[in-house]
């Protein structure tokens, strides 16, 4: 009966507070409870409990709730020194190592360590981890390479300064957002049609500075709050990382060179000279590059010759090359049809749309830098962007080094 009863005591104290906070258990209110319940309790038939001696009784309860929370407290202490003992002794062979087993928040979307030497949370990762949200990465040497299949193949290193690179994963969904700590990061990303498919958050006490892609090749560096970004493909979008939606602020187009203070938008420099512009590391190819790849069949360069000669076709005329459009007459109606499928509101409404695009100039004539003033919906800005980063301008506009175009319509 005393086993049974202690069992229970027990039970009901664990009940009371888990081990693991076994330092802060408030053991005057268990010892409390505890009298109460043997208070409550009958005690066998061959003990009535009015015939028993007060003494004898008060001992009794003693004894039952010191046997309780002495077995409370060894059973915690024993789960604190496993606990600890896991902690300070990862393995007896080795480093710790971070398996697919490993517990950590569930994958949005599975982004695999393909290669190198990579630590999660401190633990070497082996190839085919899967990088969770929240995971914290750090490459002491070399590189490490990840990949999400399909649509963005990536690299964590130190920089040329040699000190460890870290970064964390922020959102491991769509898009796949890493907040570089130090370090730097090289991506090859698949194009999307809308939103963003890559980004890289830069954090300072002054705010998050978020370099987003919707489909390129660049590289982003960080040492203390000095940022440098490298494009050698496709379009980014660098400014203040949104708590919903798409990234706005300064698009810029490859090849370019960026430079900024991530504490201060205003420092941002772009040189847009090839020769300034870091070499590419390889990484995965483009999924539609790598789909039509894989199709199509290693064929033989030589054609086999037809068993007849085919006979002459008629003769066709090749088509006149379409009237050319002034640049900033293309760029207006880019935007007003970018505006237009985009629009949201129902077809009652009449939206009008006011702004100023600046366009900074190449000598050559070709478009180095768009912004609007003041900003367009981010994914009509995406979808113009598309039109204006193709536009020439004439060597006397280009000259000035600078066009601006109103934009003012309804649709």
């Amino acid at each position: 009966m005393k086993g049974k009863k202690l069992d229970a005591l027990i039970a009901e104290a664990k009940a009371e507070r888990e081990p693991s906070a076994v330092r802060d258990l408030d053991w005057d209110a268990i010892e409390a409870r505890v009298t109460r319940r043997i208070e409550d309790e009958p005690h066998a038939a061959t003990e009535p409990r009015a015939a028993m001696d007060p003494l004898a009784r008060d001992r009794t309860r003693r004894n039952l709730v010191r046997g309780a929370t002495l077995a409370l407290a060894i059973a915690a202490t024993a789960i604190i020194y496993v606990r600890r003992q896991a902690a300070e002794h990862p393995g007896a062979t080795g480093p710790a190592v971070a398996t697919t087993e490993t517990p950590a928040l569930a994958a949005l979307e599975a982004s695999s360590f393909t290669g190198g030497e990579l630590h999660v949370g401190g633990a070497l990762a082996q190839p085919g981890f899967t990088i969770h949200e929240g995971d914290a990465l750090s490459v002491a040497k070399g590189r490490a390479s990840l990949e999400r299949a399909g649509a963005v193949s990536w690299l964590i290193e130190p920089d040329d300064d040699g000190v460890a690179a870290r970064a964390r994963v922020t959102s491991a969904g769509k898009p796949l957002v890493l907040s570089l700590e130090h370090g730097a990061i090289e991506a090859q990303v698949t194009p999307v049609k809308e939103g963003e498919a890559f980004a890289v958050d830069v954090a300072t006490l002054s705010g998050v500075v978020r370099i987003a892609v919707h489909g390129t090749h660049l590289r982003v560096a960080r040492a203390g709050d000095r940022v440098v970004v490298d494009l050698t493909e496709g379009v980014i979008a660098i400014g203040v990382a949104p708590k919903h939606g798409m990234t706005t602020g300064t698009s810029v187009t490859a090849p370019a060179h960026v430079e900024l203070d991530a504490r201060d938008l205003a420092t941002l420099r772009i040189d847009d000279a090839p020769a300034v512009v870091r070499a590419p590391i390889p990484l995965g190819e483009p999924a539609t590059a790598a789909a039509a790849s894989a199709a199509a069949p290693h064929a033989s360069v030589a054609a086999a010759a037809p068993a007849t000669p085919p006979k002459p076709s008629a003769k066709v005329d090749a088509p006149k090359p379409p009237a050319k459009v002034p640049a900033r007459d293309a760029i207006i109606a880019a935007v007003r049809q970018c505006a237009g499928s985009h629009a949201k509101s129902s077809g009652a409404v009449r939206v009008t749309v006011t702004s100023e695009l600046t366009l900074t100039l190449a000598p050559t004539g070709e478009v180095k830098l768009a912004k609007f003033s003041p900003p367009l919906p981010p994914e009509v800005q995406t979808c113009a962007a598309a039109t204006i980063y193709k536009t020439r301008v004439d060597e006397h506009t280009a000259a000035s080094g600078t066009l601006s175009v109103p934009l003012e319509f309804s649709y």
